[in-house]
């Protein structure tokens, strides 16, 4: 997450994974977690017997977990999340599984960062096209206040183009009377 203290599930396999999405499953870094422990050490976590190690944190979802192996996604020096996958055998992962899920987890981590990138620069995008509509609008609402010397007519024009231009649900103007009080 963005103050780096959970890890938040932001894709699972299957009816099982979408059931984790549904209820919004986070997990604690600093909590006992094979997961946790493979962000916290930015290193791969192999337990081919989760049910003989303390730090396994075990799901009522996927009761059948035997073997689980964790693996963070980095970029730079940066943990992003971590790849987990878990079998139903006992000493499923090898040296070969390692590698394959150090190698998937790269490419995994690639695709996120250039995802949020794009994202980002998507945003920016769209930010800067509003601030030219809206400061274009304030160039109309200006050219109208100075280009009109009937006063309801004014005020009537810059309501109706600050409403269309900033794209709201409504605008008025509220002038203060002569004693200053309403």
């Amino acid at each position: 997450d963005d103050t780096g203290e959970y890890l938040e599930l932001a894709a699972g396999a299957g009816d099982i994974g979408r059931q984790m999405m549904m209820i919004g499953l986070s997990i604690g870094v600093e909590t006992s977690s094979l997961v946790a422990r493979a962000a916290r050490d930015a290193a791969p976590v192999i337990v081919n017997n989760v049910r003989a190690v303390p730090d396994h944190l075990p799901n009522p979802l996927l009761p059948d977990t035997r073997s689980e192996l964790a693996m963070p996604l980095i970029v730079g020096d940066s943990i992003i999340g971590v790849l987990d996958v878990q079998s139903r055998e006992a000493d499923h992962f090898g040296e070969e599984d390692v590698n394959v899920m150090q190698t998937l987890a790269a490419q995994v981590a690639i695709s996120v960062n250039n995802a949020r990138l794009f994202t980002d620069s998507i945003e920016s995008e769209r930010v800067i096209a509003k601030r030219a509509v809206e400061l274009q609008a304030v160039a109309e609402v200006s050219a109208q206040a100075s280009g009109t010397l009937d006063l309801d007519e004014l005020l009537q024009n810059v309501s109706d183009l600050t409403k269309e231009r900033f794209d709201l649900y409504h605008a008025h103007i509220y002038l203060l009377d002569d004693t200053g009080e309403y």
